[in-house]
């Protein structure tokens, strides 16, 4: 089930969703470098500055931002993403991180299902053909 406490659990508290992000902006950057519960300074693909001025830190198991250069520019790791995601409603942006990340929270077959469909399709790789046993 797709739910903001489900991604922030495999997320690290969202922590992977601003990597991802910002990994999209630059690729040959280290985008992320925690210390404790707080990230250094990093840039900030949604503003024109050229040196980091975003700041990520986790408060109350939730990753946080704000900007030093633009007081307004601050918000929760889901903020973050629907800038970049740009989506209508929280549930498609939950579903857009979901598919981004590859959470597989969406993914409503169990693991028992995956299972038997896989040992199903292995079979049915197997030729048919009679075996003769031979004496």
């Amino acid at each position: 089930m797709i739910t903001k406490k489900n991604i922030l659990k495999k997320t690290h508290y969202g922590l992977k969703i601003f990597a991802h992000i910002l990994r999209q902006f630059y690729p040959k950057e280290v985008v992320i470098s925690i210390n404790g519960n707080v990230c250094k300074p990093t840039f900030n693909p949604f503003t024109l500055e050229k040196y980091p001025s975003l700041y990520i830190e986790i408060v109350n198991n939730l990753a946080v931002y704000h900007d030093t250069e633009h007081n307004h520019f601050k918000g929760d790791v889901f903020d973050f993403a629907q800038l970049y995601f740009n989506e209508d409603t929280e549930e498609e942006l939950l579903i857009s991180i979901d598919e981004a990340l590859q959470l597989k929270l969406g993914d409503t077959t169990s693991d028992n299902e995956i299972e038997r469909q896989r040992t199903i399709e292995l079979l049915d790789q197997i030729p048919d053909k009679d075996i003769l046993p031979e004496f």
